[in-house]
Parts: structure tokens; C-alpha cells; sequence
């Protein structure tokens, strides 16, 4: 069975793009390069998720007869739960675009889509999709306008919006099947240039995005640094499936119990989760980039002692029972350098269907502060 297995993973990533190192982020690089460098620098806490559709697919594999029914199935939907990066408003319509309701009012469905790149800070937010190659970029302009949509040629880009004033919600406009704020019944604007479709409530980003930024967020050093670790060939043939990017590091919260402020780590740049996976063995990754060595180096002890420390409130014991933990530093050009905690798990039984579980209790314990280790110190 272990020889099936293995000559099935063999064959089925095949079919997917090579996970070499300088290969695994490079979608999410490609996305970076159309959003401001401004949008990361903010100072302000965002909302910034990647996905990989097609890395997904992988990593909800548990077995020969799973991975095969994921890379070759057209009616295969699993993979979509394990996806954590899509735009929320779309999460929100996707079981009725799994159902064919999408296509007459928007020309794809949600298999036509390969990645997703958004950014919010609500009001203001901003998604980028990849396209698949299934996607008809014709088709899905012609849909629109039927759709009463407005359309423009802007350069390479065909602009399209639906409402004239940004952010606009029209109640009697509601249509819960459409993904671009049809639950709301609001505005949105959209750019489409193979194979990226940008999609917003307000003109402002998209118009950014279409006028070419000066510097994107693909340019930033420490950003850069953190994409390197995904990069790092120690993660053999897995693949990226998801990305939450930390662009400022929260302050602790005062309450009562709450742990002492010494326990956080010294101030980072910016910082990020990730879930690589090879459909047998998933990783999660937290990793926060650094002006000093020194500061890096100092953040690699303080992770690593209270890991291994089962009484310190660094961590809930669900992150240390997740997988085993690796803490290093990596360095990378322009004097950036990188703490990182690495939680590798073995895939095994319905407590890890469909998630990757060390990638999802770094996301969850950011959300309800189980994780003061990486607070500020």
C-alpha cells in the first residue's frame, strides 16, 4: 500500500507546478507585483490572504484514492475548504457558484479560478485572481456587460463597474449568487488583463493597480525575505497553499491573567503564517523578518524556549500538539534577517480534514491572542 501510495503522490504532482526552492512563492510574488508597496506599510493591521487553488487540491490529500479523486476529478470540491485566501465576500456565494449559479452572471465559475491575493482594511480593500486557463477573459467581459456592467478599454486593462458611486449599496439590487458585492447589493469595479482579474468596491486601488505602482509590495525587502524562507528547499516537494501576512505586529491587550509583557518578542517588520503541503505531510510556518540579526536571533530563543516550556503561556498546548516544532534564523539580502517556527505534522485521521492543522491554529490563536509569544516585547 506505502509503494501505491507513493508511486500515486509521484504521478499526481506531476501534474502540478514544480515546488523547487526560488519556485513555491512564485505566484504569490507575481500578485505582489501589481499591489502598492504602500498597502504593507501602512502601520495599521490589515487583512492580507494568499491562496493557491491548485496547491490545495494537494494538500486536502490523505491517501492514494484522495489525492487521485483531488488532481483528477473535474466535480472534485474538496480542495476549496482547505483554500483559506479567497476573498470573503466570495467564500460567502461559493456554494452557489459550485452549483453553476456564477457563470451567467459573472462568465467563470469558481474552477476557473488558480489564486487569490486580497488585502482589506475595510472600508478599503482589494482582490486579485489568477485566472485558470479554463477562464475566458472575452467571455467573462461580454457576461458582465450583460449583467449591466459598463466597460472601458484602460490601456491592457478592460475596466468594468457596475454603479456609479464607489462603496453604494442598493438594496433592491441584492443577488447573493454574485460574488463582486452582490450580498450586499453594492458597487464594484473591476479590471481584467490575462490572467488577473482586480476586483473593489471603490476606484481608488483599482486604479493603482491599472496605472502601475512605483513600487509594489513584491519590491519590499522584508517581505521578500519572508517569501525566501517558503523558498527554502529544506521543505522538499511541498507545495504553498496559504499565506496570512502579519503587517504590523498587535499590542498586547491588557487583561486579566493575561501574560506578562516580557514574553513577546523584540519588534518585527512585518511577519507571516503559511501552509505548505505535499498532500501526506503538512508544515505550518510563522516567520517574522528583522532589521538586526541580533533581534532575530534574540526572537528564535524566545520562541524556542517558551515551545518548549509546556507551562508557559508563550503558547496554547494546541499549538505544541499540533506537530513538532523546528526554530531557526535565516538572512537574506539588505541586511534582513528571519525568525522562524517551523510545525511539521504528519496528516492522519479526521482531525486533520481538510485543514492544514499547525497552519490553522497559528491563524485562530491571532485571532483570539493564544499566541502572546509573538506580541510585541
Amino acid at each position: 500500500m506505502k509503494a501505491l501510495l507513493a508511486a500515486t503522490i509521484t504521478a499526481c504532482l506531476a501534474l502540478t507546478p514544480a515546488a523547487g526552492a526560488q519556485q513555491r512563492s512564485d505566484g504569490l510574488r507575481a500578485m505582489l507585483a501589481h499591489l502598492p508597496a504602500e498597502l504593507f506599510e501602512t502601520g495599521e493591521w490589515a487583512d492580507i490572504y494568499y491562496t493557491d487553488i491548485g496547491a490545495a487540491r494537494v494538500g486536502v490529500a490523505r491517501d492514494a484514492e484522495m489525492m487521485l479523486e483531488a488532481m483528477i476529478e473535474d466535480g472534485y470540491v474538496g480542495h476549496y475548504m482547505r483554500a483559506m485566501g479567497l476573498p470573503h465576500e466570495m467564500t460567502s456565494s461559493f456554494g452557489l457558484g459550485l452549483d453553476g449559479q456564477w457563470q451567467p452572471l459573472i462568465g467563470f465559475g469558481p474552477q476557473d479560478i488558480a489564486r487569490s491575493l486580497t488585502w482589506a482594511a475595510l472600508p478599503a480593500q482589494i482582490s486579485l485572481l489568477e485566472m485558470a486557463s479554463t477562464a475566458d477573459f472575452d467571455v467573462m467581459a461580454e457576461t458582465l456587460q450583460a449583467n449591466d456592467y459598463t466597460a472601458e478599454e484602460r490601456g491592457d486593462w478592460t475596466m468594468l463597474w457596475w454603479g456609479e458611486d464607489d462603496m453604494r449599496i442598493n438594496l433592491d439590487a441584492l443577488n447573493p449568487a454574485n460574488p463582486f458585492g452582490g450580498r450586499l447589493g453594492r458597487s464594484s469595479r473591476l479590471a481584467l488583463q490575462a490572467p488577473y482579474l482586480s476586483y473593489a468596491p471603490a476606484w481608488p486601488l483599482i486604479d493603482r493597480v491599472v496605472g502601475g505602482p512605483d513600487r509594489t509590495a513584491a519590491d519590499l525587502p522584508a517581505l521578500s525575505a519572508l517569501l525566501d524562507v517558503l523558498d527554502d528547499q529544506r521543505f522538499g516537494e511541498t507545495r504553498l497553499v496559504n499565506v496570512m501576512v502579519l503587517p504590523v505586529q498587535l499590542a498586547d491587550v491588557e487583561m486579566p491573567g493575561a501574560p506578562p509583557a516580557e514574553l513577546g518578542i523584540p519588534r518585527w517588520r512585518v511577519g507571516l503564517f503559511a501552509d505548505l503541503s505535499t498532500g501526506t505531510t503538512d508544515h505550518g510556518i510563522a516567520a517574522f523578518a528583522y532589521d538586526s540579526a541580533k533581534d532575530a536571533s534574540d526572537a528564535a530563543a524566545a520562541i524556542e524556549a517558551a515551545w518548549n516550556d509546556p507551562g508557559s503561556p508563550g503558547f496554547h498546548e494546541a499549538h505544541r500538539t499540533a506537530g513538532t516544532g523546528t526554530v531557526y534564523v535565516t538572512s537574506a539580502g539588505d541586511g534582513v534577517s528571519v525568525a522562524v517556527l517551523a510545525i511539521e505534522r504528519d496528516m492522519a485521521g479526521i482531525e486533520d480534514m481538510p485543514y492544514n492543522l499547525p497552519y490553522r491554529r497559528f491563524v485562530d490563536g491571532q485571532m483570539r491572542g493564544d499566541l502572546s509569544i509573538f506580541g510585541p516585547n
